[in-house]
């Protein structure tokens, strides 16, 4: 979690807004999650073995305290397909390659009606619009910190680039 500051890849700047996100979400906010706790142990994970203090740990024990208040964390359900995903996931081809692990996060919008907001995960944005196309927004946070990190990436050999050089 960028908020725990346990995501050495993200600027400092990324960080104190994930943990403004979070501290004002938990402050007046409503958190959706899914009633099978996929999100709560994904997580659970991630905060794991982070400094006590952490926003992140903070949010995580927000999270538990208030799993069956309703107006701070809203449960929804989704189905397992069987396959790995979620029915409530949209059968759209451009999504296909779309991560296993963020097809939770997918389902629940979906099902909720609500925004996702992320930090610092490039993997989100090559599907910006298939998800908009299937009805879901995505919030980036640290958009800098993503463009860095797509920057980043090694170019396989070969492909070409949109001037037509090869890269």
């Amino acid at each position: 979690m960028v908020a725990s500051a346990a995501a050495a890849q993200c600027s400092d700047e990324c960080r104190y807004v994930s943990a403004a996100r979070l501290l004002g979400l938990m402050a007046t906010g409503t958190f959706v999650i899914d009633d099978r706790d996929l999100v709560l142990g994904e997580y659970r994970n991630a905060v794991d073995g982070t400094t006590s203090g952490s926003v992140g740990r903070m949010f995580l024990v927000w999270l538990n305290d208030n799993l069956y208040v309703e107006r701070r964390v809203r449960r929804v359900s989704i189905t397992d397909d069987g396959l790995g995903s979620f029915v409530e996931f949209p059968s759209d081809g451009e999504l296909a390659g779309f991560d296993v692990d963020d097809r939770k996060f997918v389902a629940i919008s979906r099902v909720a009606g609500a925004r996702i907001v992320e930090a610092a995960d490039p993997g989100w944005t090559a599907f910006e619009t298939a998800l908009v196309r299937n009805g879901v927004i995505v919030e980036h946070l640290c958009p800098g910190d993503i463009a860095r990190m797509l920057r980043a990436r090694p170019r396989a050999k070969g492909i070409r680039s949109r001037k037509g050089r090869k890269a």
